[in-house]
């Protein structure tokens, strides 16, 4: 039964990214747009009764867990670069500008940490470390958009923003 359902699931897929993909979304990408694709066909299989949890997470968290592997070492990359940066503010006595790249770095660090701790949690298939290390993805991230800091772009949705913009899609037709 697990082989029909994730048959059925894997041949969705393939047939309604190309409904998708003829949306008018010109700001989704293409990972994103293949991500909602799975998001809807799996609350389409949870809606009729026909769930498989470890298949479903695999599946929807994959787009997640690869961009976090690329995110990783480019915020691992900005924090280096920001760390360098302060130090060499800092020994011309700029100590104000040094405490702000280096509040950066810490930001980029931290980011990192989530970064690898995502990709971690998907290994593991652990429902409740990956929605525990979104949660602190999204908050580094508002705190790096508070502190101008600029996070790097995403190439996944956390399911609330997949189902809000699944409903402005909707709405568009």
């Amino acid at each position: 039964m697990k082989s029909i359902t994730r048959i059925t699931l894997l041949f969705a897929c393939m047939l309604g990214l190309s409904t998708l993909a003829a949306q008018d979304a010109p700001q989704l990408t293409r990972l994103q747009k293949e991500q909602l694709q799975v998001y809807r066909q799996i609350s389409l299989l949870v809606r009729k009764g026909k769930t498989d949890q470890k298949m479903f997470f695999k599946e929807y968290y994959k787009y997640v867990a690869v961009s976090n592997k690329q995110l990783e070492l480019l915020n691992r990359q900005e924090a280096e670069k920001l760390k360098s940066r302060a130090e060499r503010v800092l020994n011309e006595n700029k100590r104000e500008m040094a405490q702000r790249l280096f509040a950066g770095a810490k930001m980029y660090y931290a980011m990192a940490e989530v970064n690898k701790a995502i990709c971690e949690a998907y290994d593991k298939g652990s429902v409740g470390d990956m929605k525990k290390q979104l949660a602190a993805y999204m908050e580094i991230e508002a705190q790096m958009v508070q502190n101008s800091a600029k996070p790097f772009p995403r190439e996944w949705f956390t399911t609330r923003e997949a189902e809000m913009v699944i409903k402005q899609l909707a709405q568009k037709k």
